[in-house]
């Protein structure tokens, strides 16, 4: 059971963190048609992902926008495509304006904005612009009513007095949100001409000075308003305008078909779009179309940089799993059965040599073992030791000479009347007991080098109970 749960609780742990991460940021594990309208991440003629790649490859730095705020390095021209019926970034839905006043002020600072928009947005309101595109109705009261089957009867009421919803719902919207062939919305394009500014040397062809537009919105201007410059109009009005702002320019086009896939290729898009970019910088706006990852796992570990411990917790985990599965599993307190230790079958093992041996051969015995196992720790024979330890500290001289007179010591003592006495033969084992402790303690200090002092008073308590 020991083994086993760690690696489960590692296996559960890594599943976990793996369903977070694929579920926070999904933009990385999903693309194609189940991507918003206009994304990047779609490669199907509704999507810019051809934009995105022409612009890699001719040498400019993309960058996709999926923050509702711009980041504070960003600079150069901000493509926003606000999806149908939609704002996106260019409302501030914090102070509940009607634009985003730090977006006016990074466009004042040099950089340039090309809305594509076919709605009124915050910032069309801001610069009291009227687009004229998709037809809506405000509130349940101009909501039409009628008999369920009739022609009068729509969709149910706005649930709000202020929700905003389309009445007449075009068709062209219907085939790019089903993903229906592009060639359907033939008779909902138009090719519009566009002011370009090119040397006489240099003029563009007749096919390239036109933009091909799907159902394009127009933008009626203020009549005393005077900053704006039309760069195309049809008919019906203006459908790609500009102005400056500080020393920044915002730019107005009303259909996002030259930016898409299935209309980048077409007229002279591509060189519109070209002339508005020149060599600057782009950044996509993915936010707007409902694509990002704002405050979620992956986000805070890529902004406060805690990629590299999350990596070295994994491994934390997997090492201790790994050395948790060698572990013994611990004994029973409820086990039966007597338990011996070592102390109990050395003592047993005294027990019998004593009966079975005579005291002065185990004292010769006793005497035998330390002086090979110092002669093993010196390299060299038993015969040899006094030459040899002379090379030695003068710890480990003065250790030999102790347990050597403690050796004669007890051979004295096996020659007096009172050897036979009881007392006298516990001391003699105690203290043959003590030199055999004290020989391989010296023994381990001389193999590694490591020479202390033996404890003096130990050594005087024994001397004094084998005299006494």
């Amino acid at each position: 059971m020991r083994k086993i749960l760690p690696v489960s609780l590692t296996v559960a742990f890594f599943t976990l963190l793996i369903w977070l991460l694929a579920g926070l940021a999904w933009t990385t594990s999903r693309g194609g048609s189940q991507m918003p309208l206009y994304s990047a991440y779609r490669f199907d003629p509704y999507g810019s992902a051809a934009l995105e790649r022409f612009l890699q490859a001719s040498g400019r730095r993309v960058m996709l926008l999926t923050h509702p705020a711009l980041p504070r390095h960003a600079a150069g021209v901000l493509i926003n495509m606000t999806a149908p019926y939609q704002s996106g970034m260019l409302e501030d839905y914090s102070t509940r304006q009607h634009y985003n006043p730090q977006l006016l002020r990074w466009i004042a600072d040099g950089n340039t904005l090309i809305d594509c928009t076919q709605n009124t947005t915050g910032l069309t309101v801001h610069f009291k612009l009227k687009v004229l595109g998709l037809k809506t109705v405000v509130g349940p009261a101009k909501h039409k009513h009628g008999k369920p089957g009739s022609k009068k009867h729509a969709v149910p009421p706005p649930p709000h007095g202020d929700l905003v919803l389309p009445v007449n719902f075009p068709k062209w919207i219907t085939v790019m949100q089903n993903g229906g062939n592009p060639h359907r919305l033939a008779r909902w394009i138009k090719n519009v001409p566009w002011h370009y500014a090119r040397t006489a040397s240099s003029p563009l062809p007749a096919r390239r000075r036109l933009l091909q537009l799907l159902a394009p919105a127009c933008f009626v201007i203020p009549p005393k308003d005077t900053h704006w410059r039309i760069l195309a109009k049809t008919k019906a009005g203006p459908v790609a305008i500009e102005r400056h702002v500080g020393r920044g320019r915002v730019v107005f086009v009303g259909s996002p078909w030259l930016i898409l896939n299935g209309g980048i290729g077409h007229a002279g898009n591509l060189d519109f779009l070209q002339t508005l970019i020149a060599d600057k910088p782009v950044i996509l706006d993915q936010w707007s179309l409902g694509v990002g990852h704002n405050y979620t796992t992956l986000d805070v570990l890529r902004r406060y940089g805690l990629m590299p411990a999350l990596l070295e917790l994994i491994l934390l985990l997997m090492a201790y799993a790994w050395s948790c599965r060698g572990y013994p599993a611990a004994p029973s307190s409820t086990s039966k059965g007597p338990v011996r230790s070592s102390v109990e079958q050395i003592a047993m093992l005294g027990r019998l040599y004593e009966g079975a041996l005579s005291e002065p051969e185990i004292v010769q015995r006793v005497k035998h073992e330390i002086m090979h196992r110092l002669a093993a720790a010196l390299r060299c024979r038993p015969e040899q030791i006094s030459g040899h330890v002379q090379k030695q500290p003068d710890s480990v001289r003065q250790a030999l000479q102790l347990i050597l007179v403690r050796l004669q010591t007890v051979e004295q003592s096996l020659m007096e009347r009172s050897a036979k006495s009881n007392a006298r033969k516990a001391a003699r084992h105690r203290t043959l007991a003590d030199l055999l402790t004290q020989s391989w303690h010296l023994a381990k200090e001389i193999h590694h080098g490591r020479h202390p002092r033996f404890q003096v008073a130990a050594d005087d308590r024994v001397a004094g109970g084998i005299k006494g």
